[in-house]
């Protein structure tokens, strides 16, 4: 059986739960940031955090943290509606670099919504596959 490449996700929870035991073992933040990789201020924040806010935050990143969003949800759902439901002006079939220009935004990111909404390109359908959930 093939082990699967942790997420990072995966890498934040596990560095999170070290510090913590760690912690609880009477360590030095200091030295808990050593081993863990991390900076003491990181430390600090997930034991603060700890014991503010229990186990169930363990290696999550806090709202508003991380990259922002770069198209709206509304840009999201006119791209989803125009490959469902509009024909190219070439009147064959939509492809990332056609639906980017038109739409101005990256073909990787029409790329990434069709994926995300399970739509088969090729057809300009929506797919039956199951969707896969946000963390």
């Amino acid at each position: 059986v093939a082990a699967t490449a942790p997420t990072d996700r995966n890498r934040r929870s596990v560095r999170c739960a070290r510090a913590l035991l760690l912690a609880a073992a009477g360590t030095p933040n200091a030295r808990i940031a050593a081993e863990v990789g991390v900076a003491p201020a990181t430390v600090r924040a997930w034991r603060s955090r700890f014991g503010t806010e229990g186990l169930n935050v363990l290696g999550s990143v806090r709202p508003g943290r991380g990259r922002r969003r770069r198209i709206s949800a509304e840009m999201e759902a006119e791209i989803v509606r125009i490959t469902l439901h509009e024909s190219p002006p070439n009147g064959r079939r939509w492809t990332c670099r056609s639906l980017a220009r038109a739409t101005g935004v990256s073909p990787s990111t029409v790329q990434r919504l069709w994926a995300a909404h399970g739509i088969d390109p090729r057809s300009g359908r929506q797919s039956v596959r199951p969707q896969r959930q946000k963390c």
